[in-house]
């Protein structure tokens, strides 16, 4: 969303694997908008079992996901590519 200033302002959703304090979530989006540069109009905390630990952002123009479900996923989808190739 593109504010009168030009500055483009997005929703940050935050989802990690267990319930964040407000410092935490605080602490978190102030390193995102460091990071990125992108001015928040708004962050929503989401709490997802899934992702057995970690964290994921995204917001409108982002997606960043540090997760042990991802890791997970990456070390299944290595073990399977290795396994194709040594069929060859």
């Amino acid at each position: 969303m593109m504010n009168t200033s030009g500055v483009n302002h997005e929703t940050l959703v935050i989802t990690s694997a267990t319930e964040l304090t407000q410092d935490q979530i605080d602490r978190i989006a102030e390193k995102f908008k460091g990071k990125s540069g992108i001015e928040l109009k708004k962050v929503e905390p989401h709490v997802d079992p899934s992702l057995i630990s970690g964290i994921r952002l995204q917001s409108e123009s982002f997606y960043y996901e540090d997760s042990g479900y991802k890791t997970l996923n990456d070390l299944k989808r290595n073990l399977t590519n290795d396994s194709l190739k040594g069929a060859e």
